[in-house]
């Protein structure tokens, strides 16, 4: 209800949705400043007329056009704000932002061609405490999900992220399929192309066999990935050799922990139980996702490095300490985790199984396939690809 008001005071409370409504009107004031010439021009024409109507009399007559005025405004801001982003077309597959480790494909009408299913984890915890996510279980031969996600390297274990910019992970696998059926009918009968992003684990590891000096690669994590995990190569020898840290690898490191807020040293591997450094000594592990031997940014982003490499990794807290944090002497006595902390690791990576030297020959690698490229083989103690990952760095 609009009362009469001492003139010191605004007219109307401010909405709290005002400022998103339109790109033109980004506040309150805006509006105030509009009302204002059409407030005066108002009573300037009614003072001549109610020159013997009491004060009172004016205000009843006044409220009713400036609140008719009010009404007005606040619909032709909310119609341009609505029209401004409600009923605007998805963006097209060049205009989409993506991750270091996604793609976007823009399908077509008809089929996609791909079946999905959902994956929880980790096994160990109960159901309602495990993340979720969607990922492709198989491509129909022949569909738009085979031609158009060739160039891709489209196939089973890739993460679906978003359909038309819609965030889909997290969600149950009914949902998320219901979500894509949903964008799909609809793009079908806009005659326009579907989007949908892809996020490929491979894509990640290839940049990080293949980092540089000054390069950086990020991939999200947490609860539906609403965190993201940041490797930088702060330095790569000038020879790396053919061994790389891989899963199953028993590595030997030098690392010092910092809070990133403030960049206070918590843990490191030459640092005593007083908090003090006191030597360059190094930490032996074997890399096991899930096996919690070394920090779990650890087993994501040491992947690849090679003997005298270095890294710093940017840790969010659902890969460090999470909500509850370290109190204060578990790790350095001088310093606790805060909950929901933010980590810095600085690692050099100084061994491999016992190889501490940089090494070109091909036996090193042992029988093992690096990575889960699909056309790689062993002959002998030789591991050879095919066109797959051809002139890329193993």
């Amino acid at each position: 209800t609009m009362l009469a008001v001492p003139a010191s005071q605004p007219l109307v409370s401010q909405p709290a949705f005002f400022p998103a409504l339109s790109p033109t009107m980004t506040s309150y004031q805006h509006a105030t400043s509009h009302l204002a010439p059409l407030k005066g021009r108002m009573c300037s024409r009614r003072a001549k007329k109610m020159d013997l109507v009491s004060p009172r009399m004016q205000a009843d007559e006044i409220i009713p056009q400036r609140r008719q005025a009010v009404k007005l405004l606040l619909f032709q801001a909310l119609t341009a704000g609505l029209s401004a982003s409600l009923f605007k077309s998805p963006a097209s597959a060049e205009d989409v932002v993506l991750g270091d480790d996604e793609f976007v494909i823009a399908f077509g009408k008809g089929s996609l061609g791909i079946d999905l299913i959902e994956v929880r984890f980790p096994a160990s915890v109960p159901r309602n405490q495990q993340s979720v996510r969607v990922i492709v279980d198989a491509i129909k031969p022949g569909s738009q999900a085979e031609t158009l996600g060739k160039k891709f390297r489209l196939r089973p274990q890739v993460l679906l992220v978003s359909v038309d910019g819609i965030n889909i992970e997290g969600q149950p696998a009914a949902k998320a399929i219901a979500t894509v059926i949903e964008r799909k009918k609809l793009a079908d009968a806009e005659d326009r192309q579907l989007q949908i992003v892809f996020r490929d684990p491979l894509i990640f590891k290839e940049k990080l066999l293949n980092s540089k000096n000054g390069s950086s690669v990020s991939t999200q994590v947490g609860v539906a990935s609403s965190e993201t995990l940041v490797i930088n190569t702060t330095f790569v020898p000038e020879f790396c050799g053919a061994v790389r840290a891989q899963q199953g690898d028993l590595l030997e490191v030098k690392y010092t922990g910092y809070l990133a807020d403030s960049m206070e040293v918590f843990d490191g591997s030459s640092i005593n139980k007083d908090g003090n450094f006191f030597g360059d000594l190094s930490l032996f592990f074997v890399l096991n996702q899930g096996q919690r031997q070394a920090p779990r940014a650890w087993e994501v982003g040491l992947l690849g490095m090679c003997i005298g490499e270095k890294r710093r990794l940017v840790v969010p807290p659902s890969l460090g300490y999470g909500k509850a944090g370290v109190p204060k002497g578990k790790i350095v006595p001088k310093l606790p985790v805060p909950p929901n902390a933010t980590l810095i690791y600085d690692v050099t990576l100084v061994g491999i199984n016992g190889i501490n030297v940089a090494t070109d020959d091909p036996s090193s690698l042992g029988t093992r396939i690096p990575y889960d490229y699909r056309d790689c083989k062993v002959e002998g103690r030789v591991t050879t690809c095919g066109v797959d990952v051809i002139d890329r760095r193993l």
